[in-house]
């Protein structure tokens, strides 16, 4: 070649294509910033901001593939939601928006609904799109639309060769739509591939996708809850899938085995989801799964909730977590997050349930009550939220005018149980364990029902120990636990479901040791790796064994360890310590503890319904002999009040309170 080519010109020729190329780049690169030609992006010109929110539509699909444009649609969402640059609203979330519109729920959210959704939440842009079927493979095409105006902000088009390439022509295209928002390229780049964070089984996307639809827009878990096993089947690694089983599990409080399964193989695949998913995952894990960590799980939805300003889950799951450790203040805070951002039924009476521990007052449930009924007038949880309020107030008449007129109407099992258990502990806050006991065999027979399961059987044998002990029958309650428990064929139920702590209060109450012990050691091999914190759950048990044994000095130091470590309930833990001291014969400690109790407000009237007009009674007696009439008086009228129309065989103490009543009154002049 020579003399045309020499060393010479090859250096000057590369450096001459080096520089080109390197113009090339920056001038694409400065075009892009600046908002400039084709290579524009939606945030260099103005149009985008550094985070905006997206609604994805569900994308239209070939009139034989109907299922075709939701998994689509979902993929993207998924995607997308890999993003630092885009909110991207997910599919629960528009459920919920929809809901807020009054709407109902859509098993497909077409362009016209996505662009109403996106005006009401204030989204920039929706993504909207169509799926056509070429011989065996098939284009994709999508195009940004502006929400305020409608205009097209920028198209884009992919192909697949066939339906295995869909999963990577949708990565692409969502990659796209990113680079076009103005999303850094290193960004992008550093992230998963779509069939990474999904599944790069379509089949088991369809599965989960229509799974999801079933279980949470239709109210079919049984039948979500196949095609998530079906999917999970196609692809063992897919922990969105996986997760969304232990979800459905968990809300429906059955096979905690299946449970802890699913969450942990979640867990071990959660590099193959989205920050935000992962984050859920591992939340879940540490809450719900089989290494309960409370600090941990907090950690998670508190990230998650930074990474998210927009969403709720997060938030309201670390409420539920604060409230456990008893930072009341700090879960109140949250619950009315939820309420200011998206809220939901629940959201409404978990926030009463903080304002009546916060000690809020009587305007603040009624505004909460208001505002839960102005925005889900139809609810079938209202009355739960008007119930709270009465109950916060003192207004226990209203309290149990509300729980009979929900049961006498109601529509589902959740209204008929919960409203059945109100109105029982009501009557037994009030004395009368046989129209208690009445109340919660309603309640257990509906549940029995729903499942004629052996778990569900045993009810009825607690139902009736229970209203002996609150009669004060101790020996009946003994003959019926032993009786019951005999017939109980144990292997039928699961390990999980158990009632082990619910078996260790009543052998307590009883004095029954050896079912007491029975209690503990079934929680130590069914459960003891399920809970939060064993540790404390053993010192609970440990505990009652103690009581029933009537070693009450040894029982204090286990009630305060399970105590400090939030595995008892406070005023439950209250009432047994001020119990231990008592016959311990330390009136100084038990009054105090006792007093804890009474002055400590409890959203529940499941504690107060046996330990109130008691604890109130001894209270009394207690400073009787102190020599403190006006506390005894006042002690002694909070029994009688409570317990004034009680049941024929708990008047005899009801008379000798009233007898206490006028010698002190009488004494005082």
């Amino acid at each position: 070649a020579s003399p045309h080519v020499s060393w010479r010109r090859t250096w000057l020729g590369g450096a001459v294509a080096v520089g080109a190329f390197a113009v090339l780049v920056v001038g694409f690169m400065v075009t892009r910033a600046l908002g400039i030609g084709p290579a524009a992006s939606l945030r260099g010109s103005g149009v985008f901001g550094e985070r905006e929110t997206l609604v994805v539509a569900d994308f239209r699909a070939p009139v034989s593939d109907s299922t075709l444009g939701p998994t689509v649609a979902e993929a993207l969402r998924t995607d997308l939601g890999q993003s630092r640059s885009l909110n991207v609203l997910t599919r629960a979330a528009t459920r919920e928006i929809l809901t807020l519109m009054q709407r109902p729920s859509e098993s497909t959210v077409p362009f016209v609904v996505a662009r109403e959704i996106a005006t009401r939440e204030g989204a920039k842009a929706v993504l909207d799109g169509e799926v056509v079927r070429l011989g065996d493979g098939y284009v994709i095409s999508a195009r940004l639309v502006s929400a305020f105006d409608g205009s097209e902000l920028a198209t884009f088009r992919q192909t697949a060769e066939n339906e295995n390439g869909l999963i990577p022509s949708l990565g692409k295209l969502s990659r796209a739509v990113r680079e076009k928002a103005g999303e850094s390229l290193r960004t992008i780049r550093a992230n998963s591939e779509l069939d990474r964070v999904t599944t790069p089984s379509l089949s088991a996307l369809r599965k989960y996708i229509e799974g999801v639809r079933l279980a949470d827009e239709e109210g079919e878990v049984d039948r979500g809850l196949v095609l998530l096993r079906e999917a999970v089947s196609l692809d063992s690694g897919f922990a969105m899938a996986w997760r969304k089983i232990a979800v459905l599990l968990t809300n429906e409080d059955r096979d905690r085995d299946e449970i802890l399964a699913a969450i942990a193989t979640a867990f071990r695949h959660r590099e193959r989801l989205t920050e935000s998913e992962r984050l859920l995952t591992e939340g879940f894990y540490y809450t719900r799964g089989p290494e309960p960590d409370r600090d941990r799980a907090l950690v998670a939805y508190e990230e998650l909730a930074r990474l998210d300003s927009t969403g709720t889950g997060a938030v309201n799951n670390a409420a539920v977590i604060l409230g456990e450790k008893r930072e009341f203040e700090r879960e109140e805070e949250l619950y009315r997050k939820v309420v200011r951002l998206r809220p939901f039924g629940g959201a409404y009476t978990n926030l009463m349930r903080s304002q009546i521990v916060n000690r809020r007052g009587s305007s603040a449930l009624d505004s909460t009550v208001t505002a839960f009924r102005e925005r889900f007038p139809d609810n079938n949880d209202l009355w739960e939220a008007e119930w709270y309020a009465a109950w916060g107030k003192g207004s226990l008449d209203a309290a149990d005018s509300i729980s009979r007129a929900t049961n006498r109407t109601a529509k589902t099992l959740r209204q008929a149980t919960r409203s059945a258990w109100a109105a029982g502990d009501l009557a037994s806050l009030r004395g009368r364990p046989s129209q208690a006991l009445r109340w919660r065999v309603l309640a257990s027979e509906a549940l029995l029902r729903s499942d004629a399961s052996t778990r569900n059987r045993l009810n009825f044998v607690t139902d009736s120990a229970l209203a002996a002990v609150e009669r004060d029958d101790l020996a009946s309650a003994r003959q019926i636990l032993v009786r019951g428990l005999s017939r109980v064929r144990w292997e039928e139920i699961p390990p999980s479901e158990r009632p082990w702590t619910l078996l260790a209060i009543l052998a307590r109450a009883t004095g029954d040791v050896a079912l007491a012990r029975r209690a503990q050691q079934g929680f130590e091999q069914d459960q003891s790796s399920l809970v939060n914190d064993p540790a404390g759950r053993r010192a609970f048990h440990a505990a009652h064994v103690a009581l029933a044994e009537e070693k009450y000095s040894e029982a204090i130091p286990l009630l305060q360890e399970a105590d400090r470590r939030f595995e008892i309930d406070m005023r439950y833990a209250a009432t047994l310590l001020g119990q231990a001291h008592d016959q311990a014969g330390r009136p100084d400690s038990a009054i105090v503890y006792y007093e804890q109790f009474i002055m400590t407000p409890d959203p529940d009237p499941i504690v107060d319904s046996y330990w109130r007009p008691r604890t109130h009674y001894r209270l009394g007696e207690l400073y009787e002999t102190k020599g403190n009439r006006d506390k005894a008086v006042a002690h002694y009228t909070e029994f009688v009040s409570l317990w004034k129309d009680a049941d024929p065989a708990l008047q005899p103490r009801v008379q000798e309170a009233r007898r206490r009543l006028e010698r002190l009154m009488a004494d005082k002049g």
